[in-house]
C-alpha cells in the first residue's frame, strides 16, 4: 500500500442559492474571522471521507474533538447502509475555507454503534 493521498480541500459554497438551500428561514450566519485562533473553534474538525480504492474523496463532514485523539461525528459520515464503511478519513482541525492551519492526519480507527448499522442507518 502506497502513501495516503493528500485530501482535496473543497471550497465552502458562497453562492446565495447554495446557502439558502441548506438553511430554513433567514440565513443570518456570519463567517468568523480566524477560527484557528479561537480555542473552542479549533476543536472543530473537517472530515473528508473516501470510499474508492484510489482514495478519492466522496464527501465531507464535521466533528469535534472529545479527547486528544478522539473525534465525535455522525454515524452517516463513516458508514453508509448501501456502500458500507468509508475506506479512509482525513481529519483537519480548524479548517477555514481552503486553509488547513493545523494540517491533517488520517484516522487510525473509526466505528459506529451496531444498533445504528443494524437499523439501516435510521435510528
Amino acid at each position: 500500500m502506497g502513501p495516503s493521498p493528500t485530501p482535496t480541500v473543497t471550497p465552502v459554497p458562497t453562492e446565495p442559492s447554495l446557502r439558502l438551500a441548506a438553511v430554513i428561514g433567514t440565513d443570518d450566519r456570519a463567517r468568523l474571522s480566524n477560527p484557528a485562533a479561537n480555542a473552542v473553534l479549533r476543536r472543530i474538525v473537517y472530515l473528508e471521507e473516501m470510499y474508492d480504492s484510489l482514495g478519492f474523496p466522496l464527501w465531507g463532514c464535521t466533528g469535534t474533538f472529545i479527547g486528544p485523539d478522539a473525534v465525535l461525528t455522525s454515524g452517516h459520515c463513516l458508514y453508509d447502509p448501501v456502500f458500507g464503511w468509508v475506506s479512509g478519513v482525513a481529519v483537519a482541525p480548524g479548517r477555514d475555507g481552503s486553509s488547513l492551519p493545523y494540517g491533517y492526519e488520517y484516522a487510525a480507527n473509526w466505528w459506529v454503534p451496531n444498533g445504528w448499522i443494524n437499523s439501516g442507518g435510521t435510528t
